[in-house]
């Protein structure tokens, strides 16, 4: 794969992308970002720690690695772009896990400039998709995120309770996108890890975000927006550190995985036009 260089959206740089060759698949990492805006920092109560525990750290390595792609630089408690824009910035701990998120609450016009931020992340991947269903007749958009497992309890083995390794969700979608689905799901049980084949769900826990209703309703028969939750068995979920050389195995894997999928799209979906090209892989 050619390296592609890596982009900014303006102004505010809230997302980084890369464009590739032209391909009808997409990927969006929105809860990668860690970065918070110097004039919020005093303000926040949350710890850097606890904010890298709700974020999903790494999700940009695997959106990174298809032609086109993009992930967030902000962090979700700045604002999150997988929420609606009158939840996209987390005042109250209602709407934060109960975290209490600021000693001293953002401005008005602070929490204007985290909403621009938010306006501009979401007209960028518009204008993706848009440009991808103009140009094919339908659009992929792989959705990654991850998810903590052991928040209420501790778990010694990550297979050894219900919350699936890999939760596919798929809210909405239409009924023609069925047959992708059940392939990215097939694909994904010949997944393994630490020697076991991951376990996988559909809609369990997660069912898709914001990001996943905007974009299948804008183009409610073109444009399918899976989910792809991965559960934080790659990493210490508590102290934030990553399972090496394990993770770049998973990553590789759930890439191949994908890949081999969209590769099928013209035979998955052959009332839709457009065909990717086989060289990205």
């Amino acid at each position: 794969m050619q390296s592609k260089e890596i982009q900014k959206t303006a102004p505010s740089r809230v997302l980084r992308y890369h464009l590739g060759e032209p391909t009808p698949v997409l990927a969006l990492a929105v809860h990668a970002g860690h970065e918070i805006r110097d004039e919020l920092v005093p303000r926040m109560a949350v710890s850097e720690d606890l904010r890298l525990y709700e974020e999903d750290p790494l999700t940009d390595r695997f959106a990174r690695k298809f032609p086109i792609a993009a992930w967030a630089t902000a962090s979700r408690f700045e604002v999150d772009l997988n929420r609606e824009e009158e939840k996209a910035v987390y005042m109250t701990p209602d709407m934060a896990w109960g975290i209490h998120v600021w000693n001293d609450p953002p401005t008005p016009e602070m929490k204007k400039r985290s909403l621009d931020r938010w306006h501009e992340g979401q007209r960028f991947v518009d204008g993706l998709v848009d440009r991808a269903v103009g140009q094919f007749g339908y659009c992929i958009l792989l959705d990654f995120h991850s998810y903590n497992y052991q928040r209420d309890k501790e778990v010694p083995d990550w297979w050894a309770e219900e919350k699936p390794a890999i939760n596919l969700g798929t809210r909405e979608a239409h009924p023609r996108f069925r047959k992708v689905l059940d392939a990215i799901l097939e694909a994904f049980g010949r997944i393994e890890w630490d020697g076991r084949p991951v376990t996988v769900r559909e809609n369990f826990p997660f069912k898709g975000g914001y990001v996943h209703r905007r974009q299948q309703a804008r183009h409610p028969d073109r444009v399918l927006v899976p989910s792809i939750e991965m559960k934080k068995i790659f990493m210490n979920e508590k102290e934030g550190g990553f399972l090496e050389p394990g993770f770049p195995k998973l990553l590789d894997e759930t890439v191949i995985a994908v890949s081999g999928v969209m590769e099928q799209l013209h035979e998955l979906l052959p009332d839709l036009t457009g065909r990717i090209p086989l060289e990205w892989r």
